[in-house]
């Protein structure tokens, strides 16, 4: 019997969570800041999975995991290779804006949890989804833009200890193409 694509899913992932769990477990580096109820905890979450887990309870998991095992407050190697101060990185910053959305993208030099802050004439307002767990690589999407109107934004970051980065005002401008076929 063939195993449909979600099984595939849940099965590669497993087998991956599983990988993570035992190398973390055989692994000296960074072991004393490792809480041992946090493993136990893990363990346990870890024996309950089955290939019927739910992909979202997968991730969910697996986030779970790398915030428990894996960042810069974990390994002090990553302050020592790219600093202890957080930093967008130079020419870092990529962007595509549309008619009603736009997506917005940058680098860190440390792993960062980060959000754009954006709105119409100056005022902010609003503000994209915080990432679920520091990355170096951040992507933002902002939806539901009102076409031909000037919009400013700014990126904000945040590292492990809690010190914020935010860039200066920025702005961009939706513009309505014309002859555009709109598909709902």
């Amino acid at each position: 019997m063939a195993l449909n694509q979600p099984n595939k899913v849940a099965k590669a992932t497993i087998l991956v969570l599983s990988i993570f769990f035992a190398s973390c477990n055989n692994s000296n580096v960074g072991q004393q800041s490792i809480q041992n109820d946090s493993k136990q905890d893990i363990a346990k979450i870890f024996g309950e999975l089955t290939l019927d887990t739910p992909p979202e309870e997968l991730y969910n998991l697996f986030n779970q995991f790398c915030k428990t095992y894996y960042g810069a407050e974990r390994d002090q190697l990553i302050y020592e290779t790219f600093g202890n101060k957080l930093e967008v990185e130079e020419d870092s910053r990529w962007d595509y804006f549309s008619e009603q959305s736009a997506t917005i993208a940058w680098e860190t030099n440390l792993p960062a949890n980060t959000y754009v802050e954006y709105g119409e004439k100056g005022k902010y307002g609003f503000k994209s989804e915080v990432s679920e767990r520091p990355f170096y690589i951040h992507v933002h999407y902002l939806k539901d833009l009102r076409p031909n109107t000037l919009y400013h934004y700014k990126l904000v970051s945040i590292d492990e200890r809690g010190n914020k980065v935010e860039s200066g005002d920025l702005a961009f401008h939706t513009k309505a193409i014309e002859n555009a076929i709109h598909i709902p």
